[in-house]
């Protein structure tokens, strides 16, 4: 009776999970594309300026997008914690591992919506000014430097995730390891193309590697929702299941498990 309690249980953790995991991952694709301001143009003050102005133009969307974006903290947390709770017997290094990188995943992207939130309240006090004066350069400026914090904060957002992402499919690997492990390796190449990232500026032949992993990344994770809700039941039943331990050597006169 115990294990059943326990069994039904760990079914409806794995449902939630994956339910969350859809959750988060659509809220992460809104923010991605709606919150960031989108102001790069440092070197030429002419575009610079457009973008400021384009920015205030957009801030009610934008602040939508960033308050989804800043919700990632909370929500990074509760599928971490399941997705460890799920997979702690099985492989618990990696487990941790993995829910340590989706905490980090979520404060970073907290991070990012507040540079980017920074960025759009200056835009707007460029244009309408409170306390300064109109098309102050003080504000550009302002703008630059909270750019840079900005741009670090989605780097390592990324990269939180893709560690998170390659932590859990190898730990998946354990967990089911008579199903799926095209789909865990699916998740290891798209998160090290990922990693990629900083290369990617720097050496331009594998400048679109990260774009695709990233894409692939986020596809990954819808299916591995996706597969949590639907196979709930399997998924509590290997998590429940202990590791495999090998036999150790047979005494001296006396045959091993299994020999006659």
């Amino acid at each position: 009776m115990a294990g059943d309690v326990t069994l039904a249980s760990e079914t409806r953790r794995a449902r939630f999970t994956g339910g969350v995991l859809l959750l988060t991952t659509v809220v992460f694709f809104i923010a991605l594309i709606g919150a960031d301001p989108g102001i790069e143009e440092h070197d030429n003050r002419e575009r610079f300026i457009d973008e400021v102005a384009k920015v205030a133009d957009r801030v009610p969307w934008i602040g939508i997008a960033l308050g989804l974006q800043a919700a990632m903290a909370g929500l990074a947390v509760a599928v971490g914690v399941g997705l460890y709770l799920l997979a702690r017997r099985r492989a618990p290094g990696l487990a941790l591992g993995g829910m340590i990188m989706l905490l980090l995943w979520g404060l970073f992207s907290a991070l990012q919506a507040m540079f980017g939130g920074g960025m759009v309240i200056a835009a707007q006090d460029y244009l309408e000014p409170r306390l300064i004066e109109a098309e102050s350069d003080a504000v550009l400026e302002l703008l630059n430097v909270m750019s840079v914090p900005h741009v670090i904060s989605f780097l390592a957002t990324w990269i939180a995730l893709a560690l998170a992402v390659g932590a859990f499919s190898l730990a998946y690997f354990r967990i089911a390891p008579l199903g799926g492990r095209w789909f865990g390796w699916v998740g290891v190449v798209a998160a090290v193309a990922v990693l990629l990232f900083p290369v990617g500026f720097a050496l331009e032949p594998l400048f679109g590697v990260p774009f695709v992993g990233a894409l692939v990344l986020l596809l990954w994770l819808v299916g591995f929702g996706i597969w949590l809700i639907v196979r709930a039941e399997r998924v509590a039943a290997d998590a429940l299941a202990l590791p495999e331990e090998p036999a150790g050597p047979a005494a001296p006169g006396r045959p091993s498990k299994g020999v006659a």
